[in-house]
């Protein structure tokens, strides 16, 4: 073997070490147990990413998706009730490397019998998504809002039970939602209730 292959074999080797010292998984955290929501996918957040940094998502075994971000939700994954292993391996890394991340996390059933969610509503939502009506579509006062209009119907409710005297909105893209929660609000608190 060369001088310089030797070198880089070196190289991907440390590289593979700093990896799996830096790049872990975060959520669901290392020996958590999580209730099992028939509805609710898996989330998955990597800490320490290092910028350009890829891995592959693997459940039980079973490759699931790339990604380059820190925060991924694996849609259609919903794991059932019992043990479980999430694996990173980095994309950029030959296939001999080992694993950046090994961790496990058990799902639990419910204390109590969640309610079925009937089919239309999910058929709704992969209208409402697919379709992408949510994009340029939903405004509040002419400004996007990026909001399912059932969602900001429960809002207002949510806020006329509670009277909140304080509403933070934490992000914000067009400011459609911003402009919704500022209006329900005074009239939340207008002086003529």
């Amino acid at each position: 073997m060369g001088r310089i292959a030797r070198a880089a074999r070196l190289w991907l080797i440390l590289a593979a070490l700093s990896v799996s010292e830096t790049a872990r998984i975060v959520e669901p955290a290392p020996d958590s147990s999580l209730v099992y929501l028939h509805d609710v996918p898996l989330w998955v957040r990597i800490g320490d990413m290092q910028e350009g940094e890829c891995f592959e998502i693997v459940l039980d075994g079973k490759a699931l998706t790339t990604t380059c971000d820190a925060d991924t939700v694996l849609t259609g994954v919903i794991p059932a009730p019992g043990s479980h292993t999430l694996t990173l391996v980095a994309t950029f890394l030959p296939s001999s490397a080992p694993a950046a991340h090994v961790s496990s996390f058990q799902i639990t059933e419910p204390e109590q019998a969640l309610p079925e969610i009937p089919a239309f509503v999910h058929e709704y939502h992969k209208w409402w998504y697919n379709t992408e009506v949510w994009r340029d579509e939903t405004r509040w006062a002419g400004v996007v809002t990026h909001k399912l209009p059932s969602d900001m119907w429960t809002y207002q409710e949510i806020l006329f039970d509670i009277r909140p005297t304080l509403l933070v909105e934490i992000g914000t893209r067009f400011g459609g939602a911003t402009t919704f929660f500022a209006d329900v609000m005074s009239r939340v608190h207008d002086s003529s209730d």
